[in-house]
């Protein structure tokens, strides 16, 4: 707020969230406090219902909570012993609400600082969490919605984009909308204010993740209307402009706005960010294998990976029983112990010897402590986490053999209870003590499957539990996250087969070793995200040759003549890791080994369109 976190000579604003209602308190700073008599808030309500803004701050306004007529931040005020922010009597932010200007101060209240640092059940904001906004300089549109709408009565619209994945669709599947046009502005007020004709400029990049790969997608300009008017207006025009600058229009023009409806204009539109490497060719087993995969139209630089879609699946298995042992910890909080596997774990794409338990209910993988409490910390981290929190002590025991490794969680929050209806498995009800107890564990096994386990919970609130392979984009969260008592469920994670020993690096090198395995086929799926955080996947063919096996011979083959050359393509040989390609001018004799190709296709530089040619190709799976 001071400096936007990057040195600005101005400051920023920052959202939050809080219970507005019940026990939530409005009082006036006292006489002796700087800006006296003006509105402070000092507790919220346990029960969150509303978003507001900070737009301000002042390190002197001053609450004295304990009543001991000082003013202090180096007492412990709320008997927890220890002293830290939740103790604060000094300071505030100014906080500015939606209500309009009947509410507190002309629409304005301090908020004592304790607030943001203090759980919902002793007065705090949700989840301790603010949140602002940084402005990303060198990030343009990747696709623009341009239009023309007249409408003469703005407050009775809704304007949204929307994509369908059928070229011949007449309304979106999905859509995105723009809270500044929901209903928004005034009854019978134009949509510009002075006039009823507007010129829309809107960012609409997100649609294009939703364009199947290789193809193309039809795009939506949807305007609903509630009310009986008739004549409400038009969309007069409607295109759309990729990052190329190419303007795609749609032929609907002067559409009428239906009345009390929804009006869809659409076209369509191709795919402009692509994964363009159309075959993997086999590998040799433990030989390296090296394959750089490609993309166009997006962005540079890219960066890839490779998703594995794993399936949650609640499962009847009971509570591990096995005689377990304690792990070494480094500490009982916020500590980590190391456990070296007796077999190769797999998770995602890569195998690991050993792993990291933390007493914060999580596995990491590096070796170090790894801070790993809230469900934004589980998408950002390498982790497997059956119940992610700030715990205060745990008991951390495993048990392991060559098939799997068990870890369990005895531990507990002091603090944290809260009362409530609750949801999902359970019900919170009543009211629930201050502490909470904790009885989980995680089970991994050799193929790769994980599976959670819940024993005796008495949480009082919802506790994020997942895996992730580091990003938004790989994470899943499990089913327990939305329950109040998890206690007693059971679930794990299923994962497709993977060709361990080969990765894929960041930069879009498909490459390692492979050892002989049972499977010689896989279906992997490679995603490339731009610097714009497009997305584009591709599902491709991996497999590994079998040396001693007759292959088969190319189909499908065709080619593709011009003035000085001819292009010969042909379909994938299972198993083939080059292709020998031969010619002549007679279809039954006399061809010629003119070359080889590692890919699907072979262009003939030696043709020559004045005289007819024939060709054949041969598949071969050594490397010569």
């Amino acid at each position: 707020m001071n400096d936007h976190c990057d040195g600005s000579s101005e400051g920023g604003i920052a959202v939050f969230s809080a219970g507005v209602y019940g026990t939530y308190e409005r009082t006036v700073l006292p006489e002796d406090s700087f800006c006296p008599k003006e509105a402070v808030i000092i507790r919220w309500d346990r029960s969150v219902n509303h978003a507001m803004t900070f737009a301000g701050y002042n390190d002197s306004i001053r609450y004295d909570y304990n009543g001991d007529g000082k003013y202090t931040n180096d007492i412990d005020t709320n008997g927890d012993g220890i002293v830290d922010m939740k103790d604060w009597e000094i300071g505030g932010l100014l906080m500015v609400n939606s209500w309009g200007e009947n509410w507190a101060d002309e629409g304005k209240s301090w908020v004592m600082y304790r607030t943001l640092a203090q759980d919902l059940y002793s007065g705090g904001i949700y989840n301790n969490i603010c949140h602002t906004v940084r402005i990303k300089e060198n990030v343009k549109p990747t696709l623009k919605l341009k239009s023309t709408i007249a409408c003469s009565d703005r407050d009775n619209i809704r304007i949204t984009a929307g994509i369908s994945q059928e070229p011949n669709a007449f309304e979106p599947r999905y859509s995105i909308g723009f809270p500044l046009f929901n209903y928004q502005g005034g009854d019978s007020i134009g949509i510009e204010g002075s006039s009823d004709i507007i010129e829309l400029g809107l960012d609409i990049s997100n649609l294009l993740d939703l364009i199947p790969e290789g193809e193309g997608g039809t795009l939506f300009l949807s305007v609903t209307h509630t009310g009986d008017t008739l004549s409400i207006g038009k969309v007069i025009s409607f295109s759309v402009i990729d990052h190329e600058g190419t303007e795609f229009t749609s032929l609907q023009k002067n559409v009428d706005i239906k009345s009390n409806n929804t009006t869809h204009v659409g076209l369509f539109m191709p795919q402009p960010f692509k994964i363009t490497t159309e075959y993997l060719p086999a590998a040799v087993p433990n030989e390296t294998y090296n394959q750089t995969l490609t993309a166009e139209k997006g962005t540079t630089p890219y960066k890839w990976d490779i998703v594995i879609n794993y399936t949650e699946t609640e499962i009847t298995t009971i509570f591990p029983s096995e005689t377990f042992q304690e792990i070494s910890m480094t500490n009982s909080d916020d500590g980590y112990g190391i456990i070296n596997l007796d077999f190769p774990f797999p998770f995602f794409d890569k195998l690991y010897s050993s792993i990291t338990v933390t007493s914060n209910g999580a596995i990491t993988f590096n070796g170090i402590y790894e801070s790993v409490k809230t469900a934004d910390d589980i998408s950002k981290t390498k982790t497997i986490a059956p119940c992610a929190a700030d715990f205060d002590k745990a008991d951390v025991t495993y048990f392991g053999n060559d098939n799997y490794v068990i870890i369990v969680w005895d531990t507990s929050i002091t603090g944290t209870g809260t009362s409530g209806t609750g949801n999902g498995n359970g019900g919170g009800g009543g009211g629930v003590p201050p502490t909470s107890y904790f009885n989980f564990a995680a089970k991994l096994f050799s193929d790769g499957t994980i599976e959670f386990y819940y024993g005796d919970v008495t949480a009082g609130k919802y506790y994020p539990s997942g895996i992730s392979n580091g990003t938004a984009l790989s994470t899943y969260i499990t089913k327990v996250f939305n329950y109040w008592d998890p206690s007693g469920f059971k679930t794990s994670f299923i994962k497709p087969p993977y060709p361990y020993g080969i990765e894929l690096s960041e930069d879009g090198v498909f490459n390692g070793n492979i050892s002989p395995t049972d499977e010689t086929t896989w279906d992997i799926i490679f995603r490339a995200n731009d610097s714009n955080n497009l997305i584009a996947v591709k599902e491709l063919t991996f497999s590994i040759v079998d040396l001693s096996m007759t292959l088969a011979s190319p189909n499908n083959l065709r080619t593709e003549t011009g003035e000085i050359s001819s292009v010969i393509r042909w379909d994938a040989v299972p198993g083939a890791t080059m292709y020998h390609i031969y010619r002549s001018t007679d279809p039954y004799q006399g061809f010629i080994k003119i070359g080889t190709a590692t890919s699907l296709s072979y262009e003939d530089m030696d043709f020559s369109n004045e005289e007819r040619c024939f060709y054949y190709v041969t598949a071969d799976n050594s490397k010569r």
